[in-house]
């Protein structure tokens, strides 16, 4: 005789369960093919020098790896690097041009030179390759507070619209 108080689980139910899991799997794959059909870039600091302009500002010459992992091209319309300050609050640079800033590492020889060129507006970065840029930029703080720095801040705008921003550009240990 069988036991007329065993659970049952409707098989409305147990069909929705099994639409649940092909569907996430689908969702899961459709996401990992269209992975590199995405815009971005991807960058770490090598080097970071702030040069003292004056009492109240100062110049920070940033040399980056930039990495487009993507499987598009990314052309470069505008960058904006902001200095992420020691109480949390950005601070956007004024960018500077490569004859400047040649100039000025050639007349203050004992920051050294530049490593790499400038990144440049209208700039391609190809599918899948990574290059080397100097970003420099003027700060409208003293070079002691930017050494106090959380780290700096990259926003990097694609001709298309799409905005990269690349948050905490630095490592955590200086």
């Amino acid at each position: 005789m069988a036991n007329q108080n065993q659970f049952h689980i409707p098989d409305f139910f147990r069909y929705l369960v099994i639409a649940c899991v092909i569907v996430g799997i689908v969702v899961a794959i459709v996401f990992w093919t269209n992975r590199g059909s995405q815009v971005r870039l991807e960058a770490r600091v090598v080097k970071t020098r702030i040069i003292p302009t004056d009492d109240a500002a100062a110049l920070a010459v940033l040399e980056v790896r930039i990495q487009n992992p993507a499987n598009v091209l990314f052309v470069i319309c505008e960058t904006h690097l902001k200095a992420v300050l020691a109480d949390g609050s950005e601070v956007e640079g004024v960018p500077v041009t490569e004859g400047d800033l040649d100039r000025y590492l050639g007349y203050y020889k004992v920051y050294g030179p530049r490593f790499n060129p400038v990144l440049r507006t209208k700039e391609k970065i190809h599918a899948n390759t990574m290059i080397d840029r100097t970003i420099a930029a003027s700060f409208p703080r003293s070079a002691a507070e930017l050494e106090k720095r959380r780290g700096f801040a990259l926003e990097v705008v694609d001709l298309d619209g799409a905005v990269t921003r690349i948050p905490q550009l630095e490592p955590a240990a200086k």
